[in-house]
C-alpha cells in the first residue's frame, strides 16, 4: 500500500491525499506513529504493519502482513476519510 505521508501534524489523521501523522520526522519517530495509526485505522496488531520502503521520504510503502482483503482495507480507509 503506497502513502504519502505528512509528519508533524496536530493530529493523526487519513485524507483523501495523505496520512497526517502528528509525530516529529526526527529518528523515524513518524514512521513508527504512522505504522501504529494504520494498525489502529485497519484494527489489524501493530506487527502486522510494516514500514517496507520509504523511511526518509514523504512517499512511503507499508506491508500489511495480515490475511485481511483488500476491499476490507478500503472501507476501513474510506470511513477515516468521510470523519474528517
Amino acid at each position: 500500500m503506497a502513502i504519502h505521508d505528512k509528519a508533524g501534524s496536530k493530529q493523526n489523521a487519513v485524507t483523501d491525499v495523505s496520512v497526517d501523522i502528528k509525530g516529529p520526522p526526527i529518528e523515524g519517530e513518524a514512521n513508527v506513529e504512522l505504522c501504529c495509526c494504520l494498525s489502529k485505522i485497519l484494527e489489524l496488531r501493530k506487527s502486522d504493519v510494516v514500514l517496507h520502503k520509504g523511511s526518509k521520504s514523504r512517499e512511503k510503502v507499508v506491508k500489511l502482513l495480515a490475511c485481511t482483503p483488500p476491499e476490507e482495507i478500503l472501507e476501513k480507509l474510506k470511513k477515516q476519510v468521510e470523519k474528517k
